[in-house]
């Protein structure tokens, strides 16, 4: 059903017999009568009014409008991932490797505004190089997922000491 944001709609379902106990549901939450909605029950007719409907208020599954992107980045650097989900009023949860959930911290900050989601990674190390998902609902259908690869000193340094020592250890033997 389409409705122009503004004017009031009214949707109305018939049952069976009267005496059965109906709920008006959205994706979210369980509907009761009040300033934006009206509910009215005559008989085995019933009828929601949604007074003044928004985006919002659209039954339609939330998605992601933009997915994560994959992340190259310095260690020592702050990451951002981002996203933006198709509309408001839905919160998500942040996960590494899949199953590893991240929290708001000194390591970590996790903002949302309306549909713009980021995550922010502190400082990134080696250790930081992974896939990030972020989910949005309890039943994990809406995900999107990207990999951060921390590109550091550390690796090459670690090549190149190792890579003296035997070119030393190889030549002591010689003289």
């Amino acid at each position: 059903m389409q409705a122009e944001e503004g004017s009031s709609v009214i949707l109305r379902c018939e049952i069976s017999k009267p005496g059965i106990p109906v709920e008006w549901r959205t994706d979210r939450e369980l509907l009761r009568n009040g300033v934006k909605f009206q509910i009215r029950k005559r008989e085995t007719s019933l009828e929601l009014l949604i007074w003044k409907p928004v985006p919002e208020d659209s039954a339609l599954p939330v998605t992601f409008k933009q997915k994560l992107r994959n992340v190259s980045i310095e260690e020592g650097n702050t990451a951002m991932l981002r996203c933006e989900l198709s509309k408001p009023g839905h919160s998500v949860e942040w996960r590494k490797r899949g199953d590893e959930v991240i929290r708001n911290g000194e390591k970590y900050h996790i903002r949302q505004r309306d549909t713009l989601i980021e995550l922010r990674i502190f400082d990134v190390t080696l250790e930081d190089s992974n896939i990030y998902t972020c989910i949005c609902g309890s039943l994990e259908t809406t995900k999107t997922t990207a990999r951060i690869t921390v590109n550091g000193e550390t690796a090459f340094i670690r090549i190149l000491i190792l890579s003296e020592v035997k070119c030393t250890s190889h030549n002591e033997n010689k003289i």
